[in-house]
């Protein structure tokens, strides 16, 4: 979850630090400093072939990489930090596109923004019906994600409504899902 790329391009978030590389990971150059540790990156490819995406963290850091589209051929980025409403440590980010992404994290908080991180909400609003920590955010548009949570056992929970609402989709006992991994709006992997 800490690494994502496209082609030759290459990022990935260790500490406070978030690094790219160009060369397929035979060089690393610091490209961003957060004020908190951040524990993942996720990135989609825009419309003009650049990237964009989101790097979520501790203390519920969170910043938004933007490209700028290449003249003829090297996508120049900046990342800008964030505000996602939340202090609690963030274990996952999911972008969506260049406006909606999703965040989770301990204390089963889920934040959401539809503006390009202007505003992040709070996505899991009715406490109680998903415990524990999340480690993992699928998202698939801004209404419908999917998280995991593990704890004596995994769950994994769906909405469809931008999280105002969370339903139980699967559990089992004693087990671990890390990563949900939808390749289509109806089918997934869990791992």
């Amino acid at each position: 979850s800490g690494i994502k790329g496209f082609g030759n391009d290459f990022w990935y978030v260790r500490g406070t630090g978030i690094y790219r590389s160009s060369d397929l990971g035979t060089s690393w150059t610091s490209v961003h400093t957060q004020t908190a540790a951040q524990n993942d990156i996720n990135l989609v490819q825009d419309l003009s072939g650049c990237m964009l995406g989101w790097s979520a963290g501790t203390t519920g850091t969170t910043s938004k990489m933007t490209g700028v589209p290449p003249p003829p051929a090297v996508c120049t980025y900046t990342w800008t930090p964030q505000t996602s409403g939340s202090t609690a440590l963030l274990y996952s980010v999911k972008s969506v596109n260049n406006l909606v992404a999703w965040s989770a994290g301990a204390t089963a908080v889920v934040r959401r923004t539809t503006d390009g991180g202007t505003t992040w909400t709070n996505a899991n609003p009715n406490p109680g019906v998903i415990v524990g920590d999340i480690y993992n955010v699928e998202a698939i548009d801004a209404n419908t994600a999917y998280v995991t949570t593990s704890a004596a056992s995994t769950f994994i929970y769906k909405t469809t409504n931008g999280g105002t609402n969370w339903t139980q989709v699967y559990t089992v006992a004693g087990g671990f899902i890390n990563t949900i991994k939808m390749i289509s709006p109806l089918n997934g992997y869990a791992f």
